[in-house]
């Protein structure tokens, strides 16, 4: 392996992104260091003119002008191009600096340098902005999690670079001629911008809300949903208010450190030791962002990565609760905010920022730009703000800063946001899923008790088409008053025939025997069979004269049949009924045969279960059909039995299968007595098992559970049929569905090492796609194993997407796994099934499976064989690319497969062996 590809490997990044990485990570490097020149140079000049006491006026001050620009910067980000927007901002700060420069050299107004100061955090949020904007619209959110500690990683070498130049050239060049050198490093990024415009990555065009515009249709809304409303989702608001609790927590110790340096420095060296700690924890923190931040995220995911900063500052913080007692407490205090500025300057430049931009990545584009500028253009001022106007009161009253009550504070916040991690990774979560459905939509439930809607529902009853009646009797056949009565008296009256079945069915179900006479003026005058075929059912169901027989047609089959289910409804014509059903069960018309089976089914009757298991053995195969359909809802050992014997015979196997799936519960301890004492194929098997699966339940679970150790062969299907039945189990290595997911693994991946071996020898290409059929068959039997341990509907979100075939979607789909699924069989289902190619993948996958070595002969020999867990295609596709050679060599298991696999195969068996004997 060569340099690069080692590089590569250490940074995780792969080959296709390696470009736009490097120019990323240039782009953030120059415009970094800029940043930081203009940074070392303010804030020293800063504290050259001001006690220390006035920082928190800067902070309140920052905090208003972030907030101005942030509402400019989102401003112009609706009316130009994103790489109009790159150019413009880095113009602006690189010109900003330049004037400031300018300006130095003609005054010497402490407002002046306050102003500078305050300036820098304005071109903070613009470059912050800018660059996550662009990084957020260019990568995935499983990239972002690999890819945003290296490309922000430029940021740290340019500021290590800055400010050790600061350290080392401030004092022979001057303070100011900083800005100098920053203002060109910032103009120097732009060849980076120009290389990204070139390439096409920045044609990209957003579609943006205009809340102001919906807002007018938003006629009452509270506090609650107009907050939700402002940040889109709860998602961006919890990652909001994290966000002020993090820059809260950053400036508060920032505060206390660069007061320590303050007291024990001389204006001349303030420069440099600012230079010097912020050289040094960013020379840290390189070393962390470039080879451990996107290691630490895929090892403890988004939660653990972003505890990892307040935690540790917690524990740091913790022997401050005990410093009252010692001698020498202040100074330990000063000790401790020393540590602790260098570690939160690692962690949070390192890990924190990376994982809590790659947090936002599963929203949609355009809301993924607006809650960057929430979080960085109005939340983290209001950090700024607090934590200035605590500092500025606490001055003010005290006139000097309690180290020990900012502690406590500092304490309160870590605790607070810890807790505040848990709000978001669970949001987090719950966004995965919503991206995977693309779905963002608001609704509201339909009142129908006010006079205007039941007016609208009345006219749509008889003037709206079809559907709209339909859907209005569906809404109204709850309640049974005067409104509903006229809504079903005039869909009776309605031009469409299906709107004038669905009110009889309705008028059944509510049992309206007021509305007896106009069915039958329907019965009476409609040429629809279906229509009047509803209608004497519900006649003979309300109507309670047991001598009424207009429509006891022994010569229409279908329409007695219409009349007996009305009276076996019937409490006082339910003996007529059953007389008649008898008659039509020992007709010698074989329509009056089928009906009766038909009747018998429809009406669930126990007592007819002899004469229709009669009827499943009629002479005639259409009544023989109709019975067995029938049986599905007359449950009992003896019909599930019949029908088991009828399936044997392979008579109307389909229906058989159907009935015995209508049939429930009850059927499955037969069919499983079935498949124990009769020797099956591995088809029928199959479909009976699917019987099992379908019909779902404990009884079903239980069943499925037991054979999966049993019948190896059937293995994949009894899988899906657990998955159906919602089967669950306790999560772990160590219980045999544990196990399976490792095999079933390490099956994956050798297919994976196949198909690249293919691919490598160029040779069996339609081979090489039959296995990548295999291995997206094997991501659907995982997928299903690991609804048994985890969120059945998190992980069937994260199937549907895999249909979609699209990269941002796969990624999200793959971020669920991560999120749900445990560390060891997620990292291994990820490296399968992320979207990069096979020699990428198996890079991966080399470091977490032992891979078999197989010859492509050996491979094709594997494939061949009969107990091989290959698909019938897959053994088609070998067959059909074999070589003369290897049809020789193969020539005995190309016999077997072609007296005794499926058809596919044995046709392409008997192919290869003809063709062989021509030649």
């Amino acid at each position: 392996m060569d340099f690069k590809k080692r590089l590569l490997n250490l940074l995780q990044v792969r080959e296709n992104e390696w470009w736009l990485v490097r120019q990323l990570f240039f782009q953030q490097f120059f415009s970094g260091a800029g940043i930081a020149l203009f940074f070392t140079a303010a804030f020293s000049l800063f504290l050259q003119k001001f006690s220390i006491n006035e920082l928190p006026k800067v902070l309140i001050a920052s905090a208003f002008m972030q907030w101005i620009t942030g509402y400019l910067y989102s401003k112009v980000e609706h009316l130009v191009s994103i790489k109009k927007l790159i150019l413009i901002i880095n113009v602006f700060i690189a010109a900003s600096i330049i004037l400031f420069r300018i300006a130095a050299g003609y005054t010497d107004s402490i407002a002046f340098f306050f102003s500078m100061l305050v300036w820098y955090n304005v071109l903070y949020l613009l470059s912050s902005l800018d660059f996550w904007g662009l990084a957020a619209l260019l990568f995935d959110v499983r990239q972002s999690k690999r890819l945003f500690g290296i490309i922000s990683a430029g940021d740290i070498p340019a500021k290590f670079i800055g400010y050790t130049s600061a350290f080392i050239i401030a004092p022979i060049i001057g303070t100011s001629n900083l800005l100098i050198a920053g203002a060109v490093a910032v103009l120097y990024s732009l060849v980076y911008w120009h290389r990204l415009e070139k390439s096409g990555h920045l044609e990209m065009n957003l579609r943006h809300h205009h809340h102001v515009e919906e807002k007018k249709h938003i006629k009452k809304e509270s506090f609650g949903d107009a907050v939700i409303r402002f940040f889109e989702n709860k998602l961006v608001l919890n990652l909001a208010i994290l966000s002020f609790l993090i820059c809260s927590i950053s400036t508060l110790i920032y505060f206390v450190f660069y007061a320590k340096i303050k007291l024990a420095s001389d204006n001349e060296n303030l420069a440099r030791y600012v230079a010097l700690f912020l050289a040094f924890s960013r020379g840290i923190a390189i070393i962390m962002k470039i080879f451990f931040t996107n290691r630490i995220t895929n090892a403890l995911g988004i939660r653990g990565s972003l505890l990892i900063s307040p935690v540790v500052l917690l524990i740091m913080l913790l022997p401050v609760l005990f410093m009252p007692m010692l001698h020498e407490g202040v100074k330990a205090v000063l000790f401790i905010f020393g540590l602790l500025s260098v570690t939160n300057d690692v962690l949070r430049s390192a890990i924190l920022t990376p994982v809590f931009l790659s947090v936002m990545q599963p929203l949609r584009a355009q809301v993924r730009l607006r809650a960057h500028n929430i979080v960085k253009g109005v939340m983290d001022p209001f950090g700024l703000l607090f934590i200035g106007s605590l500092l500025y009161f606490m001055l003010a009253n005290e006139h000097t800063v309690d180290l020990y009550l900012l502690s406590y504070t500092l304490i309160s916040l870590l605790i607070i946001s810890t807790i505040w991690i848990f709000i978001v990774d669970s949001e987090y979560s719950k966004m995965l899923v919503l991206a995977l459905r693309n779905r963002y939509f608001n609704g509201s439930e339909m009142t129908i008790d006010n006079k205007e809607t039941l007016s609208f529902f009345i006219d749509k009853s008889i003037n709206g088409d079809a559907s709209d009646a339909i859907f209005v009797l569906s809404l109204v056949s709850k309640n049974s008053n005067a409104a509903t009565l006229k809504i079903i008296d005039n869909a009776m009256h309605h031009s469409d025939d299906r709107v004038k079945m669905e009110a009889i069915k309705t008028i059944e179900r509510m049992h309206l025997a007021s509305n007896l006479e106009q069915m039958k003026s329907i019965a009476g005058n409609t040429s629809n069979p279906d229509l009047l075929y509803e209608s004497v059912k519900a006649i003979y169901t309300l109507n309670e004269d047991a001598g009424y027989d207009d429509y006891i047609d022994k010569k229409n089959a279908r329409l007695l049949s219409a009349a007996v289910i009305g009276m076996l409804r019937n409490e006082k014509q339910t003996e007529r009924g059953i007389n008649y059903l008898k008659k039509m069960g020992s007709s010698d018309d074989a329509e009056q045969r089928i009906y009766a089976s038909v009747i018998i089914g429809e009406s669930s009757m126990r007592s007819f279960a002899g004469e229709l298991m009669s009827l499943i053995n009629d002479k005639n195969d259409e009544v023989r059909k109709a019975a067995i359909t029938a049986s599905g809802k007359l449950h009992g050992k003896e019909m599930v039995e019949e029908l088991l014997h009828v399936l044997t015979g392979n008579e109307h196997e389909k229906t058989v299968l159907h009935a015995l799936i209508e049939n429930g519960h009850h059927s499955i301890p037969f069919i499983k007595e079935h498949i124990d004492h009769n020797k099956l194929s591995v088809a029928m098997r199959v479909k009976l098992i699917n019987v099992i699966s379908k019909t779902g339940g404990a009884a079903a679970r239980k069943v499925l559970d037991e054979l999966i150790e049993s019948d190896h062969e059937c293995r994949n299907v009894i899988i899906a049929g657990l998955h159906q039945s919602d089967f669950k189990t306790d999560k772990g290595n160590d219980n045999k569905y544990g196990q399976l997911l490792h095999r079933l693994l390490d099956e994956a991946a050798q297919l994976v090492f196949h198909i690249q071996q293919l691919y490598e020898a160029k040779s069996y290409p339609l081979l090489a796609r039959a296995l990548e059929l295999e291995l997206n068959s094997f991501r659907e039997i995982i997928l299903n194993v690991f609804t048994f341990f985890y969120s059945s509907e998190k992980i069937q979100h994260a199937r549907t997407v895999f249909y979609l075939n699209k990269k941002e979607n796969i990624a999200n789909a793959l971020e669920i796994i991560d999120v749900t699924v445990q560390k060891e069989f997620a990292q291994k289902f990820i490296a399968l099934y992320d979207t990069t190619t096979y020699d990428q993948k198996l890079i991966a996958l080399k470091k977490i499976f032992n891979l078999k070595t197989l010859s492509i002969d050996e491979l094709l020999k594997d494939i061949l064989h009969q107990r091989s867990f290959y698909n019938k295609w897959t053994k088609a596709c070998a067959l059909y690319e074999l070589d003369s050679m290897s049809v020789s060599k193969f020539k005995t298991i190309i016999k077997e497969l072609a007296s005794t696999e499926a058809d596919l195969v044995k046709e392409t068996a008997a192919y290869v062996l003809e063709k062989q004997n021509m030649q």
